[in-house]
């Protein structure tokens, strides 16, 4: 993901879509502008389908990710 200024908060969460549940806090952090990389090891998850939630303040962007074995 590329951020365009620094963020106080930044969050990163995954949320199964099947049951609404957050399953997992990836980042909850001030984090600088550029350009980065998430990596999220699939083996601690099932099979399914999750959105990837990046927000801050009044801001976010979601994505659809599909996990099979």
């Amino acid at each position: 993901y590329s951020l365009s200024e620094n963020v106080e908060q930044l969050n990163i969460t995954l949320i199964n879509i099947m049951t609404g549940e957050e399953v997992n806090l990836i980042q909850n952090k001030p984090t600088q502008k550029g350009n980065h990389q998430l990596l999220i090891d699939g083996n601690r998850f099932q099979n399914g389908s999750y959105v990837v939630k990046v927000s801050s303040g009044n801001k976010s962007k979601s994505v659809k990710m599909i996990k099979v074995n």
